[in-house]
C-alpha cells in the first residue's frame, strides 16, 4: 500500500561520507582526518553507548573498534560500489573473510598506517588462545548491523545514494525518512544515522560555500523525536543556525523526550526554544511546567484603612503582586492550546487541522496509513 501511494523508496548510502572524505583526502591531505572521524561517528550511532558503564564498556568498545575498522576498511582498500553496510555486515558474519581483511589491512599504509595498525590490535585479540573477547565484539557488532541484512528492508536503501542531503541547500526539495511505526525499535539505529548524515552534509555544505554565496534554508521537522535517539543532536542546537539549518520538534511528551536522551539535554531545547506549543496538555505535572513558562502577570492592589476613630481620614495603600496569567487547573480544563513566541505576549488558540482550511484541504493527498483523505468542516479560508 504504501508503495502504491508513496512510491519507491530513494536510497542513501550512509558510508558516503568516508567514501568522499577519503578520495578528497588523495588530494588534500588535510581531508583525511575527517575520514576515520566520520567512520567512528557512523558506527556510533549504529552502535549507541550503554547508558550504564561498567564491564560492559570494554566489550561496547571492542565491538565500536571492530565496525569502526570494517567500515574503513571497504570504504578504503575496496571500490565505492563495494562500501556498503551490507557488506560490512558480511565480512563481519565471515569469520575466515575477517581474518582475511585483517591481514591485508595489517600489510597498507593507509591513513598513515593507522588502518594498519587497528587491524594488528583485531589480530591479536582474534589469533589470542582465549578468545572469548574476540566472539563478544563479533556478536556485538553483527546485533548492532543486522537490519542491514541482504535480505531485509534496508540492505537496497543503503546501496547507493540517488540524492544527497546538502541537495536541500541548492534547489527546492523535500526528503522524507519514513520507518514502520510497528518497527521503530528496529529501525531506530538507521533513522538516527540517517538524521546525522543529514546535519552533517548540509554543514560541510556549508563550510565549503564562500561567504557571499546565498545557500537555502533547511527546515527539519522531527515528528516523534522521543522514540529514538539521535547522538549529539541537541547539543548541536546551538550551532546549526549559523548553518541555515531551523528545527521543529514534536513530541507527545517531555518525559519520553528525557527518557530517550537526558534532563540536560531536554533543558538545553527548551532554552533554545524560539517558539513553543503546547496542545492537549494532560498531565499536572506538564500543566505545571506550562504555567511556569507562560509566566505571571502583576496585579496592582489597594488596601483601605478606615482609623480607630469616626473622625479618622481614610487610608489607602497599594501594592503590587504576582498572579499566574493562566493555571495548570485552567490548563487541563481547557480545550485551546498555547503558544509562546519569545519576545511576545503568550497566546491562547483554537488549534484548526489542515482539513480545515480552504484550499489547504484540496492539495491534500491520501493518508497512507487510513488510505483516505482527512476530512472536516471549512473553517477558515484563504485567498492567494
Amino acid at each position: 500500500m504504501f508503495t502504491d501511494i508513496l512510491g519507491i523508496s530513494a536510497c542513501y548510502n550512509p558510508l558516503i561520507l568516508v567514501i568522499e572524505a577519503w578520495e578528497k583526502g588523495q588530494h588534500d591531505p588535510e581531508k583525511l582526518k575527517d575520514v576515520i572521524a566520520f567512520a567512528q561517528a557512523i558506527a556510533l550511532r549504529l552502535c549507541p553507548p550503554p547508558k550504564k558503564a561498567g564491564e560492559n564498556i570494554y566489550f561496547y568498545n571492542g565491538q565500536m573498534e571492530l565496525i569502526t575498522f570494517d567500515i574503513l576498511y571497504w570504504c578504503t582498500l575496496n571500490t565505492p560500489e563495494q562500501a556498503i553496510l551490507s557488506n560490512v555486515l558480511a565480512l563481519i558474519q565471515s569469520d575466515a573473510k575477517m581474518e582475511e581483511a585483517l591481514i591485508i589491512a595489517s600489510c597498507s599504509d593507509v591513513l598513515k598506517g593507522d588502518l594498519a595498525r587497528m587491524a594488528e590490535e583485531l589480530l591479536d585479540v582474534k589469533q589470542a588462545k582465549n578468545n572469548d573477547h574476540w566472539r563478544s565484539f563479533r556478536k556485538g557488532a553483527v546485533q548492532a548491523l543486522n537490519i542491514f541484512s541482504a535480505s531485509g528492508h534496508l540492505a537496497e536503501n543503503t546501496s547507493k545514494c540517488d540524492f544527497r542531503f546538502h541537495d536541500l541547500k541548492k534547489k527546492k526539495l523535500t526528503i522524507y525518512l519514513v520507518a514502520d511505526p510497528n518497527r521503530m525499535k528496529i529501525f531506530a539505529p538507521w533513522l538516527s544515522l540517517l538524521s546525522w548524515c543529514s546535519v552533517q552534509e548540509i554543514v560541510l555544505y556549508e563550510t565549503e560555500q564562500p561567504y557571499t554565496e546565498a545557500t537555502k534554508p533547511v527546515l527539519f521537522l522531527l515528528d516523534e523525536a522521543s522514540n529514538f535517539r539521535i547522538d549529539g543532536l541537541i547539543s548541536r542546537l546551538t550551532e546549526v543556525r549559523e548553518y541555515g539549518i531551523r528545527m521543529w520538534f514534536f513530541l507527545q511528551s517531555l518525559a519520553a523526550f528525557k527518557k530517550a536522551y537526558s534532563q540536560d539535554e531536554l533543558d538545553i531545547l527548551l532554552d533554545q526554544c524560539e517558539f513553543q506549543h503546547y496542545l492537549g496538555v494532560a498531565s499536572h505535572k506538564m500543566a505545571d511546567l506550562v504555567t511556569k513558562t507562560i509566566g505571571n502577570q502583576t496585579l496592582v492592589t489597594e488596601q483601605f484603612q478606615l482609623g480607630h476613630t469616626h473622625s479618622d481620614l481614610v487610608t489607602i495603600n497599594t501594592g503590587e503582586m504576582a498572579q499566574s496569567l493562566i493555571t495548570s487547573d485552567e490548563i487541563l480544563r481547557s480545550s485551546n492550546s498555547l503558544l509562546c513566541i519569545n519576545g511576545q505576549a503568550p497566546m491562547e488558540i483554537q488549534p484548526v487541522s489542515y482539513a480545515e482550511i480552504m484550499p489547504w484541504k484540496t492539495w491534500q493527498g491520501i493518508n497512507p496509513f487510513f488510505g483516505k483523505k482527512f476530512k472536516a468542516k471549512t473553517r477558515i479560508r484563504l485567498k492567494y
